[in-house]
């Protein structure tokens, strides 16, 4: 019949194309994997595209080469004053390498281009931060959150610096802003337990460790915590319990040991 005769061909034609299609793909798999190839050769058909010079940047960064980065976002910023995001990306180089005023002035240009950039501030933030002025990067994280009001990280690091500056019941506002935002923020709750631990608010501090636990049940810093603070509540088979988890979960010899030492004179009282 004339269907039988063409079923063979049929196949071959889907085979042949099926063939195609995953060849194509694993090349633009291939391409996409590697972002130094595709944005290379982007910024070749396009050397005017300043998001093509972008990526690349990012790409140069994320291979390790810090120097030809930083040499491409300076162009960028040169030949394109009016966009924050190459100011952004070259004042993260800078702060990378330690070059705080570098980057405070590369993160102010990216401000002074779009006064609403949040990332910018966020990230001027952190370098006031380093050089100590906690008051500054205090303001600048303020502004970061007033742009972008829904991000968590920028509020967590805002109850950092409050922390840092011994400001702690604005601390503590911060970080439960932060997990207002972001409920899964392991690491608020990480560090609003150690905060609790330090302000000896024992029942507060296992209430917030114990969520972060649910979190990462991997994470051994947090049993620990966890222990300490049952230890300290007089709640003796939760301290062990926990200190039990820490220790299976401890990564080197010097943690072990420790936890055991602990662990040892806990069960022998």
């Amino acid at each position: 019949m004339k269907t039988d005769r063409l079923r063979p061909w049929t196949y071959s034609l889907l085979t042949a194309l099926l063939l195609f299609y995953s060849y194509q793909t694993i090349h633009r798999n291939l391409d996409w994997k590697d972002g130094l190839t595709l944005w290379s050769d982007a910024v070749k058909k396009s050397p005017d595209n300043p998001r093509a010079k972008l990526n690349l940047g990012n790409a140069l960064l994320r291979q390790g080469n810090v120097d030809q980065a930083r040499d491409l976002f300076k162009d960028l910023a040169h030949a394109d004053p009016q966009g924050p995001t190459a100011y952004n990306s070259l004042g993260v180089l800078y702060l990378e390498k330690v070059a705080l005023d570098q980057a405070i002035e590369a993160f102010k240009k990216a401000i002074q281009a779009q006064p609403d950039y949040s990332p910018a501030y966020s990230n001027l933030a952190r370098a006031l931060a380093l050089k100590g002025d906690f008051d500054g990067a205090i303001r600048e994280a303020k502004e970061a959150i007033r742009f972008s009001p829904r991000m968590a990280e920028y509020r967590f690091n805002l109850a950092k610096f409050y922390e840092n500056s011994g400001r702690l019941s604005e601390a503590i506002d911060a970080y439960e802003q932060a997990l207002h935002v972001d409920p899964k923020l392991f690491e608020a709750y990480h560090h609003l337990g150690m905060l609790y631990t330090k302000m000896e608010e024992h029942r507060k501090a296992t209430s917030v460790l114990e969520k972060a636990s649910t979190l990462r049940p991997d994470s051994g810093k947090i049993y620990f915590l966890l222990g300490v603070n049952f230890l300290k509540l007089k709640e003796k088979e939760k301290a062990i319990r926990n200190l039990e988890k820490a220790l299976h979960l401890a990564t080197n010899e010097k943690d072990r040991k420790g936890i055991e030492s602990i662990l040892s004179r806990l069960k022998s009282l």
